[in-house]
């Protein structure tokens, strides 16, 4: 090569290609000592550290019951947890072991961010059953023991007995056409697992017929006028007749009135009156 030519092959080069091929070449030299003395993970480390890819912020969303700190705690971050390394589904499977997830998205990203999203449970009714009351879903699951605090101003309704929680959605649905009933609705008792009571907030007790509580409830209806009256049980169980027990104040007066019925008898008999 002529003098010329290789000054023209000089200009060609821009000026600045040297100082980046040096940079490459220690770069590489590093990479080379790294894997040589072991700590290629190290350097790698420190060198994705620099250059910022570190979660350093956290998105959560959907969380209402669940706190952002009952969250947070199960990532496990310590200010140095590098996006790569960031494990998606041990986060997935750590949130969606709190009480209150139904379901859980996580995802990166980057340069610094990881996104999460759940979806809670939608509680159903309060279930009183072994001495507990439970807050439970459409599935009869449990959610958490009761506390009034949680749920604020919203008021679920009360089921009672063994097997009342996996069969409210059920018969819920079975009589929600009865407002006039479930609007007074203090609890729904379930008996041995098979049949319904309903306890009014007037203190009177509904007693259902055994898988017929829609056909109990419609001749009730029909009969018409006796949810007005001084009762305390109303025994809808038998398909052909309805029975009603009086209440103790009701039953007490009824006595009354037949000792007076018997008395002043007595003495018409005698020639007093």
């Amino acid at each position: 090569m002529s003098a010329l030519t290789y000054r023209i092959f000089l200009k060609r080069i821009p000026y600045h290609v040297g100082s980046i091929a040096v940079f490459v070449f220690f770069i590489v030299l590093i990479a080379c000592g790294a894997c040589v003395g072991g700590y290629l993970f190290q350097a790698t480390k420190i060198l994705l550290f620099n250059a910022g890819f570190v979660v350093t912020k956290i998105h959560l969303t959907g969380n209402r019951k669940t706190s952002d700190i009952d969250i947070l705690d199960l990532l496990e971050l310590d200010g140095e947890s590098l996006m790569i390394n960031f494990d998606l589904d041990k986060a997935r499977r750590a949130i969606s072991r709190l009480p209150w997830i139904a379901f859980v998205s996580v995802q990166r990203f980057y340069p610094n961010q990881i996104n999460i999203h759940v979806i809670e449970k939608d509680p159903m009714a309060l279930w009183q059953h072994d001495g507990f009351v439970d807050i439970i879903d459409c599935k009869g699951d449990v959610i958490i023991p009761y506390i009034s605090s949680i749920l604020g101003s919203r008021k679920l309704p009360l089921f009672v007995g063994k097997g009342a929680g996996f069969e409210a959605k059920t018969f819920i649905k079975r009589i929600s056409v009865f407002t006039d009933i479930t609007e007074h609705a203090q609890a729904y008792i379930r008996i041995a697992d098979r049949r319904w009571d309903i306890l009014l907030d007037t203190g009177i007790r509904l007693k259902l017929q055994e898988g017929g509580e829609a056909i109990s409830l419609s001749r009730l209806k029909a009969a018409g006028g006796i949810l007005s009256r001084d009762v305390d049980v109303i025994d809808l169980r038998l398909p052909d007749r309805i029975t009603v027990s009086l209440s103790k104040e009701s039953l007490a007066r009824r006595i009354a009135l037949l000792k007076d019925f018997e008395v002043r008898r007595k003495r018409q008999k005698e020639g007093h009156i």
